[in-house]
């Protein structure tokens, strides 16, 4: 969880949907960070675009749905919290990752529309466990060099057979955590996927 890693891990600045949960798991993490007073929290409602010494970041929230809203507890607002994602692009030397999160159909799509014809990324952390759509297939079919696809899924019964045979049409190797935590390494130029 969240708190787990604000507690193994030194963490400058959050940066996290804007919107509130109900939810106790949220709560831990919110309390956890009130005794974490050197970390900064955003909540970026517009893009945000990181500079740093060794590359760069897109951090880019979504405006499907209005920001600083309160989402219940129960399970009816689970397809609302997955599209809040954060989805984030980072570009190493010749490199580039996207992290999408937890993001749906509509999410993925929505941001989709920021992208060129072309989409090149040659790692993409797929959304929401091995879950298939139209909007993540089309995403895929558009990447060109895609190499890797990473799901993280807890068995082999929840990745949609759709999912796979997208991936495989990509051309990408496809890795799934149930068979065991993935290691990425990059130096720019050429990069290594480990699995055990």
């Amino acid at each position: 969880t969240m708190s787990q890693i604000l507690q193994y891990y030194t963490v400058k600045n959050l940066y996290m949907p804007d919107y509130v949960r109900d939810s106790s798991l949220y709560r831990r993490m919110m309390s956890t960070l009130d005794v974490m007073p050197d970390v900064a929290v955003h909540r970026p409602t517009e893009d945000v675009r990181i500079d740093l010494s060794y590359g760069s970041l897109w951090i880019n929230p979504t405006k499907l749905y209005e920001p600083g809203v309160t989402l219940g507890s129960d399970d009816a607002h689970a397809m609302e919290e997955n599209n809040y994602s954060l989805i984030t692009s980072v570009y190493f030397g010749d490199i580039s990752l996207l992290l999408a999160g937890d993001a749906e159909q509509d999410r993925i799509t929505e941001f989709m529309g920021l992208l060129g014809d072309t989409v090149a990324y040659d790692v993409i952390k797929i959304p929401h466990h091995g879950g298939y759509d139209k909007a993540l297939a089309e995403l895929l079919r558009r990447n060109t060099g895609l190499r890797y696809c990473m799901v993280h899924a807890g068995s082999p019964s929840l990745v949609e057979a759709s999912l796979v045979t997208a991936m495989r049409t990509s051309g990408a190797a496809a890795k799934f955590t149930y068979d065991g935590d993935i290691a990425f390494a990059t130096d720019g130029t050429s990069m290594t996927v480990e699995q055990n």
